[in-house]
């Protein structure tokens, strides 16, 4: 039988999530009626070399902005000499950019994974997202809440299909670089709050920093430490928030740091406040590394979150109950211990790699059957 030729696009070979999930799902799907491709838009970051050693053919498109089309001639010309059977794209970008041209060259399989819904997207992106959803045959939501977006927006029920993202079978040692962690803070009595996340708004961190005061009002045996890459300048803002407010001896950041596993081995509680949300891999990791998780209602995390039982869900944009669910676990060891030990369970059982692996594996048959049926 000849082999399925699959070419997966990600935005870049950086450590992001969508990229670590496509790395967790080749790194599992040994399969041989497949040959796996990845193209990254960006030739940027690690992540290259471990395709590579996978035995997986990389390509680097050196495809910046969405605008430079005159920069697509290498694409096409993967796309006619490779003669793809399927491609897969990941986020915006690489939708509209990888689908277009795969339509274009007649590609006969255009899948596209939604990591995200598209509320907080500018008009313009949101009009790109709307017209390039035609030129795909299946759509991969990874949360109910981005199904429901994606039909809100007009795309058909049934060319959605949801797969849980999970990277928890990535070989860590292999992707991260050995790496110690001093988060500086801790003390024999302290309770460490773990956040791991970009420095953007929409992580709500300024409602985080400001449940700190709220916090210190009841107790003061705590530490929030922050970890994640300041691309877009807002640390400053941030810093200046914590000065404000005079809590500097109860937060820091600390930068990013690819060994996750590290960083969440050394904390109590993991926190993520964000605004929006897709299937965020994070609390899955800490819920992992068997730590509660205390997260807003938005997105996928009302999926990951069972109230009570191995986290808690508050509002976004609410500092006063993020501090009021904070206090509660911070006083309360037991009650960390039972939801850490709950949400690991959960994590092994509904959320592991060979879900997702074979899942996306009976969606590109499906997909390759239905159209050689069609073209009989």
């Amino acid at each position: 039988m000849k082999k399925i030729k699959v070419l997966n696009i990600i935005a870049s070979w950086e450590v992001g999530g969508a990229e670590k999930v496509v790395l967790s799902f080749l790194e599992s799907a040994n399969d041989n009626r497949f040959e796996m491709h990845v193209a990254a838009l960006i030739n940027k970051g690690s992540l290259k070399q471990n395709f590579k050693s996978l035995g997986i053919e990389t390509y680097d498109l050196g495809i910046k902005y969405t605008w430079q089309y005159y920069k697509v001639f290498k694409l096409i010309k993967i796309y006619r000499n490779q003669n793809f059977d399927i491609v897969h794209t990941h986020l915006l970008k690489t939708d509209i950019i990888g689908g277009l041209f795969a339509a274009l060259c007649k590609v006969p399989i255009r899948i596209s994974t939604k990591h995200n819904d598209n509320s907080l997207m500018n008009y313009v992106k949101k009009k790109l997202d709307f017209f390039s959803s035609y030129i795909f045959d299946a759509f991969i939501a990874v949360s109910e809440s981005v199904k429901s977006d994606m039909i809100k927006r007009g795309l058909k029920e049934q060319f959605i299909h949801i797969i849980y993202p999970s990277t928890l079978a990535l070989k860590e040692q292999d992707i991260y670089k050995s790496e110690s962690i001093d988060i500086e803070l801790s003390e024999d009595d302290k309770v460490i709050i773990g956040c791991l996340c970009r420095l953007h708004p929409v992580k709500g961190l300024d409602y985080l920093i400001k449940s700190i005061p709220i916090i210190l009002k009841r107790l003061k045996n705590f530490s929030i430490v922050i970890a994640g890459a300041d691309k877009d300048g807002y640390l400053y803002s941030y810093k200046e928030l914590i000065r404000q407010l005079g809590v500097s001896a109860y937060c820091k950041f600390i930068g990013y740091k690819e060994n996750t596993k590290s960083f969440l081995s050394q904390i109590d509680i993991f926190v993520l406040p964000s605004i929006s949300e897709g299937f965020p891999q994070s609390t899955l990791e800490a819920m992992y590394q068997k730590k509660p998780i205390i997260a807003t209602k938005v997105g996928g995390l009302r999926e990951q979150i069972i109230e009570g039982e191995n986290g808690f869900l508050v509002p976004p944009k609410n500092e006063d109950k993020l501090a009021e669910a904070l206090i509660t676990l911070i006083m309360d060891p037991i009650k960390r211990h039972k939801m850490g030990q709950s949400g690991y369970e959960m994590v092994i059982d509904k959320f592991n790699c060979d879900n997702m692996v074979s899942s996306i594996l009976n969606l590109y048959l499906s997909c390759y059957y239905k159209k050689s049926e069609s073209r009989r």
